[in-house]
């Protein structure tokens, strides 16, 4: 039996659902059990659709459940039973099941007394059934007897895991889906399918769900809408006084404790609150915590409450902890305080607007313009200046940077303003010029200072002047009299810096990483953010140079992972990024198109910052797929916004990519050529070893001799398998090619091993070695047949088939003569001469001679090349 489109979408994740009741089935049955929405109905029809014989299915609901026997009365038809005398009709029921092989109820829970008798008289006779009962609600005592009993087994219908969600969401929208859509989508919808269902279609209404390059990506928050809305709306409309104020305070901020919820709720309301799934209760063994039932309930009861009302809500949540002394995360007495409009002291609000700024950047923000309504002066107005740059809004940023201008204050508050204003031009802003003049005018008016001195670094750094930055930076986090927050950002350039300048091999980088690590650890709160940076720089240490590019994605995909988890969109889109790059290089070009698109599309405080290099990572991944359109709308994106000169040679390759991707490898390699010419690396040594890298791939060979130096310095599996490559192209040995793209592939380099074996390729037929060429292609169609794609132009023209001589030869005139007429002109047999164009037919993968007149313009092999 086949699904509908709709059936496989509610079925996605219930695979062992399905084979438990297959098995349970062989021994009775089972009662599927399961809150409203969570698809026992679909989980119901399919078991029942894969047993064999007749199948009897009814229905319990209301109306019929009203009815003596009304869920049968289908069964009966015009001619049963009048149903004046009752035992006739279950007698005529009874008939009517006789003999089935499987009996299904669907909202069993709402059988009337007189069915549900019939249900457990047909188990009875050792019928198998298959009920379908909602989570909560009362079982009539026939139908429960059978559980109890073990005639029938319990199954719960469990919710949907973030991964399942994401697997639905795919189904129902045709395409890939970002794990940051998943997860919120999972987290509103509580895994229930038919929530995620109306959540999703109310997300495509109004545009917060959309398609971002060929990924589905989340623009704004998940609300329910239309008639699930207005289903959840009226169960809240129904509620007594006091569950509703349940209900408030747990919108207003959830998880509570029940020792603080107690005592605005008699104990009577919890418990309807509780029997009607709007509030749960979760003993975590040291407290009870207070839960809304479903996550949708929140929107719903925020939607109605009015500025007024949210105060008085607040209002009660404070007096009560204010009266029964119940220990309460700062952080949510901030949020109750800020919703009574409450005069705090400044630090109380920029400390709980640094705890939520990973996660929730308007609350945060909120938090910091209560701390400069407050009297916050510098430090506040630094802070909102922060976070208002790394979202990109730097003209309100700006605004916030002269109203600072404008205060006076000491000469050592004027040089920290100037160091966080550097760092923010600097890093978000892309404007790392304008950072060093900063530093430069405030060091000549108030004096050097370390934290100038760490602007300065970051700056250098970022202007692409990387060697200038280490020792700045060292110098910086060895500094004891500097303060913490210096030091640890100090030290974050500093490990960065040597990573571009790849200063592995020197023992000083692995002293500046461990103290990387014990600066950030002592500067948790000066640098909320120092963690997750230090993480990133850890992960970067191995993906950006591929030392061992299969390290490289277990670290990328992890990092990815936590940040998902955390709801730190900013850090999971960096992540994904590296993650994206690795996967291209390993071939896989489809799955590092989902990744780097789905980072493209993040957001977060820390998206601006990277931006130029995601968007030229993106810009060579999507050349690399023979979409060189999209590539080239990209790259005039990139060219035309804001970026710091680190990532200039990034854009140099992106250009590169494109021209490629557009059939202009002389004009790529001139490019390439006029960077490696220019000797402004800046001693940025891992995007200058990849534009001669790149200019290699192209078959440039005079860069050759260049990439073996370059990479044979360099640690890892990958980079020898590069440095062998080049010096077999270095001494022309076409052995010795072959032996290093087996090389490239072992380390599984596939998009370098492929355009690798395409460039051996042009060199066999270079010297009409045609024997050795055909035996190349074979090899490039393994390696092409082991990626996903890939789609590189210079790879797939070298795809053909080499013919030999003699093949093109009888190939063009077996487009206008006979075989015979062949034979005679080149003095061999028609035997010989078939025996050739059955090669060429086979190698070409057409059926005869008007296939290959077909191809002639499509092959260039049929042209002369003598």
């Amino acid at each position: 039996m086949s699904m509908t489109e709709a059936e496989a979408d509610e079925l996605v994740g219930r695979a062992t659902d399905l084979d438990r009741l297959a098995e349970l089935l062989r021994s009775g049955g089972a009662i599927l059990r399961g809150p409203a929405g969570i698809g026992k109905s679909a989980v119901l029809r399919h078991a029942a659709s894969a047993a064999t014989g007749r199948i009897v299915s009814v229905e319990g609901n209301e109306a019929s459940g009203a009815v003596p026997f009304g869920p049968f009365a289908p069964l009966l038809g015009a001619s049963g039973p009048d149903g004046t005398d009752p035992l006739a009709v279950a007698s005529a029921i009874h008939d009517r099941l006789t003999g089935a092989a499987l009996l299904t109820v669907d909202d069993a829970h709402r059988l009337d007394a007189a069915s549900a008798g019939i249900v457990h008289r047909i188990a009875a006779e050792g019928v198998p059934l298959l009920l379908a009962v909602r989570s909560g609600e009362a079982l009539p005592p026939a139908i429960e007897s059978l559980w109890t009993r073990g005639v029938l087994t319990m199954h719960d219908v469990e919710p949907l895991g973030p991964a399942e969600v994401g697997l639905y969401i795919a189904s129902r929208l045709g395409g890939p889906v970002d794990p940051g859509l998943a997860r919120a989508l999972h987290r509103a919808s509580g895994g229930v399918p038919l929530y995620a269902r109306e959540l999703l279609r109310a997300a495509l209404e109004r545009g917060t769900v959309r398609r971002h390059r060929g990924i589905w990506v989340l623009h704004g928050r998940l609300t329910a809408g239309g008639s699930l809305a207005s289903v959840l709306r009226n169960q809240l409309h129904a509620q007594p006084p006091g569950v509703r104020r349940a209900v408030d305070c747990l919108a207003l901020t959830e998880p509570i404790e029940l020792a603080l919820l107690s005592p605005l709720v008699s104990e009577a309301e919890l418990d309807r609150a509780e029997r009607e799934g709007l509030v749960r209760i979760d003993d975590t063994g040291d407290v009870l915590l207070a839960r809304l039932g479903h996550p949708l309930y929140r929107d719903v009861a925020l939607e109605e409450l009015t500025p007024a009302r949210r105060r008085r809500v607040a209002d009660l949540l404070l007096r009560s902890v204010d009266e029964f002394r119940i220990p309460v995360d700062p952080t949510l007495l901030a949020a109750w305080r800020l919703e009574r409009a409450d005069t705090r002291p400044p630090q109380e609000w920029l400390q709980a607007a640094r705890q939520v700024t990973p996660t929730d950047l308007p609350l945060a923000e909120a938090f910091m313009r209560a701390a400069v309504s407050s009297d916050g002066g510098p430090e506040a107005l630094l802070s909102l200046a922060g976070l208002l740059t790394h979202q990109h809004r730097l003209e309100e940023a700006g605004e916030v940077f002269d109203e600072l201008a404008a205060i006076p204050v000491p000469p050592g508050t004027r040089i920290m303003i100037a160091s966080v204003e550097a760092f923010l031009l600097a890093m978000p802003g892309q404007r790392p010029k304008q950072a060093l003049a900063l530093v430069e005018q405030t060091t000549v008016a108030h004096g050097a200072s370390p934290e100038l001195e760490s602007a300065r670094a970051l700056a250098l750094w970022r202007s692409g002047q990387v060697e200038a930055a280490i020792p700045i930076g060292r110098t910086v986090a060895q500094d004891p009299t500097a303060s913490i927050a210096a030091r640890a950002s100090a030290a974050l350039t500093t490990c960065s810096a040597e990573i571009y300048a790849l200063r592995f091999a020197e023992s000083e980088f692995g002293l500046d990483l461990a103290l990387m690590d014990s600066l950030v650890a002592q500067a948790l709160v000066e640098l909320p953010e120092a963690p997750r940076s230090a993480a990133l720089v850890r992960a970067s240490r191995v993906a950006m140079p591929v030392t061992d590019l299969d390290a490289g994605l277990r670290i990328a995909a992890s990092g990815a992972q936590e940040a998902l988890v955390a709801g730190d969109d900013g850090v999971r889109a960096q992540f994904s990024m590296l993650n994206g790059w690795m996967l291209a290089l390993a071939g896989d070009i489809s799955a590092a198109l989902e990744q780097l698109n789905g980072a493209h599309a993040g957001r977060g405080v820390w998206m601006p910052t990277t931006l130029p290099w995601l968007r030229a990572t993106l810009v060579r991944v999507l050349s690399a797929a023979g979409r060189a359109g999209e590539a080239h709308e990209l790259l005039d994106e990139l060219e035309a916004a804001p970026r710091a000169g680190l990532y200039e040679l990034d854009t140099v390759l992106a250009r590169a990519a494109v021209l490629e991707a557009e059939g202009d490898v002389p004009g790529a390699i001139t490019t390439l050529r006029a960077a490696t010419a220019s000797g402004r690396s800046g001693g940025n040594r891992l995007r200058s070893d990849e534009l001669w890298l790149r200019r290699l791939r192209l078959g440039d060979d005079g860069a050759a001799s260049e990439v073996h130096r370059r990479y044979g310095r360099r640690e890892g599996s990958v980079s020898a398998a590069i440095a062998a490559h080049a010096a077999a192209v270095r001494s022309g040995d076409r052995i010795a090619i072959s032996l290093g793209v087996g090389a490239l592939a072992s380390s599984r380099m596939l998009w370098d091993a492929c355009e690798a074996q395409a460039d051996l390729i042009r060199r066999h037929r270079a010297v009409g070695d045609d024997t050795s060429a055909t035996v190349a292609v074979e090899r490039l169609a393994t390696l092409v047949a082991a990626t996903r794609g890939l789609a590189v132009q210079s790879v797939l023209q070298e795809l053909r088939p080499a013919l030999t001589r003699r093949e093109r030869e009888i190939a063009r005139l077996a487009a206008s003569l006979p075989d015979l007429a062949i034979a005679e002109r080149l003095g061999i047999s028609v035997r010989t001469v078939q025996t050739h164009l059955t090669r060429v037919y086979r190698k070409l993968r057409v059926s005869g001679r008007a296939d290959l007149a077909g191809h002639a313009d499509a092959w260039p092999e049929l042209h002369d090349r003598v």
